[in-house]
């Protein structure tokens, strides 16, 4: 039915009354093939072994009741709309929304729930006509504001963890309000309904890069998530706080307002870090995601990547270390090569993917100094073995993230990296390895990549090139460059650590000579161009 809103639309526009007479045509077809399934008895409750009930349950019937309020007042005043097929689609429509009352969706804390309340609520408030319309507002107005208070965990990130729903989730909540207010229904919500979405409207002007784009993370298909989506939302987070100049700042494209001056972001809880040196779209920032991946029944959210501690990086316009994305929706091999924890920017254990009951990331440490802003997580990825990366972003403009593997496992311990679409230089030096990009525009970066046994130089380590795929849109995907450092544990306790300094560049003549050590388990030294950095964790 996703066509139907669109052509009413164009209809408005023409007043040519082929486009209503079409849409009568064909919604009473599909009223006939697809009757709402209403039992013998009366109840709208639908078994889940009926032929129809995922057309008349879930996000089928919810987004038929949400377009139909606009499809409607599209066509009301057409000379074409006849009293009996207005009845039909008036009874066709009650009936929806009873069916997602008897029926909502299995999981309660979920966006198709959500999806469903505001269906209900929308219907109640915008079609007071109806016998039940009490009832319904009641209903959904009580459970809009309960869900406002479990959506999203203390951090005020959603927790189903994926960045699209979370801005979608934000925007449900903000809409049911706007529809509420604009018809005198707002004694229906407590007074700090909106102020509670006060953290998940942080979140995400902390998330989006300066060029107002979003990273691939989990299920997020950023293609969807244009400048113009994202100032949408950002004016309705304007709204919702008038006296935050940060959003302002956002919602004008940078044009009014006050730039925030946060230059580290901690979402402890849910497990997301972003370190950037300012806000504008010459400005770089790195984004790290260790998520705390439990839901209240002891399982998993099906959108969030077994990843952890992988990391993005934006840098002047250029997202040098885009996430793979999710590439389909449909569980399978397609998806799981996409999920695996090999393609992201963290570590391996002999190339497993962390199990479900690993992503438990930890925030262990954070410090701002006048040389560098840090942040330490940590997540026992496999069974005896923790991973720890601590990221440096040094204030002379570069940053290093030293990786941990810590525990009694043994096996090939593996650093991946996977680089944006282009041409990738790779060199193998005496103890380190290196990736360069290669842009004309001269917005490079560099990757050094240093290994350890302990804190003493790995004896010897393998390196490989290869290429892997970022996907940015379901069923489309494109080809980048990866490469693998890995050491062999062979000692039970003995940590493999390995050090990166990722930096920026011009042309290959402004690469700077680049070492780096371990000086104690808690503290490096970088050397860069002759001049040296002390950083501890």
């Amino acid at each position: 039915h996703q066509w139907v809103l669109p052509q009413a639309k164009v209809y408005w526009g023409t007043k040519d009354e082929n486009y209503v007479r079409s849409y009568m045509e064909v919604y009473s077809s599909w009223l006939d093939a697809h009757p709402c399934p209403v039992l013998s008895s009366g109840t709208y409750t639908i078994p889940s072994s009926h032929s129809l009930r995922d057309m008349w349950t879930d996000l089928q019937a919810t987004s038929r009741v949400m377009e139909q309020i606009s499809v409607l007042d599209y066509y009301i005043t057409s000379e074409s709309i006849t009293p009996e097929f207005l009845t039909r689609f008036l009874a066709a429509y009650a009936d929806a929304v009873e069916c997602i009352r008897a029926n909502p969706y299995f999981e309660q804390l979920s966006n198709h729930r959500l999806y469903e309340i505001q269906a209900v609520f929308t219907a109640a408030v915008m079609m007071p006509e109806f016998k039940n319309s009490s009832a319904w507002l009641d209903e959904a107005s009580d459970d809009i504001v309960a869900q406002s208070k479990v959506q999203f965990a203390d951090d005020g990130v959603l927790v189903e963890m994926d960045p699209s729903y979370h801005i979608s989730m934000v925007a449900i909540f903000y809409d049911t309000h706007r529809i509420a207010a604009a018809n005198g229904k707002t004694e229906y919500f407590p007074s700090d309904y909106r102020t509670s979405l006060q953290k998940a409207v942080k979140f995400v002007r902390d998330l989006a890069y300066p060029d107002y784009s979003i990273e691939d993370f989990n299920d997020v298909r950023s293609s969807s998530w244009t400048k113009s989506t994202l100032t949408k939302n950002f004016l309705k987070y304007h709204d919702m706080f008038p006296e935050d100049k940060t959003l302002q700042y956002w919602a004008t494209g940078h044009a009014q307002g006050e730039a925030p001056t946060e230059l580290l972001s901690l979402y402890k809880t849910t497990g997301w870090y972003m370190l950037r040196d300012g806000w504008t779209k010459n400005s770089s920032m790195m984004i790290l995601k260790n998520n705390y991946n439990l839901r209240g029944d002891g399982g998993i959210w099906w959108h969030c990547q077994p990843d952890n501690c992988t990391v993005s990086l934006y840098h002047k316009g250029r997202r040098f270390l885009p996430d793979a994305g999710s590439y389909t929706y449909t569980d399978g091999a397609d998806r799981d090569a996409f999920r695996a924890t090999s393609m992201h920017n963290t570590l391996t254990l002999n190339g497993a993917t962390i199990a479900d009951d690993k992503m438990r990331g930890e925030f262990r440490n954070s410090v701002q100094t006048d040389k560098y802003d840090m942040v330490h997580v940590s997540n026992q990825s496999y069974g005896a073995l923790r991973h720890e990366r601590a990221l440096f972003r040094v204030k002379d403009g570069f940053y290093v993230v030293v990786d941990f593997a810590i525990g009694s496992a043994t096996g090939s311990v593996e650093l991946n990296w996977h680089f944006c679409p282009g041409v990738i230089t790779f060199t193998k030096e005496s103890g380190s390895y290196t990736a360069k990009t290669n842009f004309s525009d001269g917005n490079n970066m560099m990757f050094k990549m240093f290994s350890f046994e302990g804190t003493s130089a790995a004896s010897s380590f393998s390196s490989k090139s290869d290429y892997s795929y970022t996907s940015h849109t379901i069923g489309q995907r494109e080809k980048r460059s990866c490469c693998r450092v890995s050491v062999q544990k062979t000692e039970g306790q003995t940590p493999v650590r390995f050090i990166t300094v990722i930096h920026p560049f011009g042309t290959a003549s402004d690469i700077p000579n680049i070492s780096a050590k371990f000086d104690s388990a808690s503290r490096i030294t970088v050397t860069i161009g002759g001049k040296t950095y002390s950083l501890a964790l």
